[in-house]
């Protein structure tokens, strides 16, 4: 999944399908802990600027964020990445998406 949002983080289609899995990984501590440590955060961060208009990509990419940030051990880590200023170009970006505006 990684290297797919890797390769394709300019297929808003392959994020989200991406952003899908990880969303569903991310539920397990284990997962959280695997997932940032594979270097998933910048390319998430990476495909949420890349498709700011995306609603779709915002509110996958903003679950993710949230599962991760479950974690204790990953909420500093993504708060110095840019993850808070991610969340708030995604609510500006989409202010009428209500999927978007409830992930904040």
């Amino acid at each position: 999944m990684i290297s797919a949002l890797k390769e394709h983080v300019e297929s808003e289609s392959c994020v989200i399908a991406a952003q899908q899995a990880l969303r569903n990984l991310a539920f397990s501590d284990y997962n959280k802990t695997s997932i940032m440590q594979s270097g998933a955060l910048p390319l998430l961060l990476l495909a949420l600027e890349k498709h700011k208009l995306s609603p779709r990509v915002q509110e996958q990419g903003l679950a993710v964020l949230w599962n991760l940030a479950s974690e204790k051990s990953n909420q500093e880590p993504i708060l110095k990445q840019g993850g808070f200023q991610a969340v708030l170009l995604a609510m500006r970006e989409n202010k009428s998406d209500a999927l978007v505006q409830a992930r904040k």
